[in-house]
């Protein structure tokens, strides 16, 4: 069955949100590291330690950590994406986009 849209397009625009997601992932990373450190800031109180810490929580749901969530929502996203693209029509698309290439090259 053929789609009424371009997978390749689908595929070319979450790689490029995927681009842009690994560059916030360092920056995210340090935040992390950073929150992390003010937990620890003498005679903080629980109250401004709880609220931290859904700060960190907020941050390894995104990018992901080695505890509870390995690859973060944000991948996962870009992954279930892919996933739903059928692989035949992406590789018919890609299959008819070479061969007009191909064809155009000549002329």
């Amino acid at each position: 069955m053929r789609i009424r849209w371009s997978a390749v397009q689908v595929i070319e625009a979450t790689d490029t949100v995927e681009g842009y997601i690994n560059q916030i992932t360092t920056p995210l990373e340090h935040a992390r590291k950073a929150a992390s450190e003010a937990k620890e800031i003498p005679g903080l109180p629980e109250y401004v330690k709880w609220r931290i810490d859904l700060l960190l929580s907020e941050i390894s749901r995104a990018i992901g950590s080695s505890d509870h969530q390995p690859v973060g929502v944000l991948k996962a996203r870009l992954s279930s994406i892919r996933d739903v693209v059928p692989q035949d029509a992406l590789q018919e698309e890609k299959k008819a986009a070479a061969s007009s290439a191909a064809y155009q090259a000549l002329f």
